[in-house]
């Protein structure tokens, strides 16, 4: 798949190198998102890991909406949010899952990995049989578990078309150890 980044995808992504993910998956600018010549199902994989700050998960769930309401005849949809797994949503009601994980303040299990590899792979099947198929995902990029170049290799030869659309991630600092002193 042409422009993919030197490294390796099955580890976290920097920030810097979501628009080589972009290239790879072969995403599209958002005023192309979304242009298929025929008959399709699109297949909508929000990433709602704790990388990605949940205000851009709304904002997608808004842009899911809207292409709810543009959808030609004979054209479907549905629609899965992951992290760990994969898991299918309303986009109708999924922004209360959305407030509840805000008002906590702490995190769900459900939210502790980012395995878009794995969520692509799980998307992927029980497609209608005789239309385009396509996964639109929605994501900052950042993958902890899983590979992404294997599974974009798969649905390459499935003939399976992935979109990519990038999600702010959250601003949390990271800490790391620069010394230690054992007290002797």
């Amino acid at each position: 798949i042409g422009g993919a980044p030197e490294q390796p995808l099955g580890t976290r992504v920097h920030r810097d190198d979501v628009e080589a993910l972009r290239r790879q998956v072969g995403g599209h600018p958002a005023r192309r998102l979304f242009e298929v010549p025929r008959e399709s199902h699109d297949r909508h994989v929000l990433d709602v890991s704790e990388s990605v700050d949940l205000d851009a998960c709304r904002g997608a769930l808004t842009k899911m909406r809207a292409f709810s309401k543009s959808l030609r005849a004979g054209d479907s949809e549905s629609h899965y949010c992951f992290a760990g797994h994969a898991r299918p949503i309303d986009p109708k009601t999924f922004d209360k899952d959305l407030e509840t994980w805000q008002a906590r303040q702490t995190e769900s299990a459900f939210r502790k990995d980012s395995r878009l590899g794995d969520a692509l792979m799980s998307a992927r099947m029980t497609f209608p049989a005789g239309k385009v198929k396509r996964l639109i995902l929605y994501s900052d990029g950042q993958e902890t578990e899983g590979n992404l170049h294997s599974a974009l290799d798969t649905l390459k030869k499935e003939q399976i078309a992935v979109d990519f659309d990038r999600l702010k991630g959250v601003q949390k600092p990271e800490a790391s150890v620069i010394s230690l002193t054992s007290p002797t």
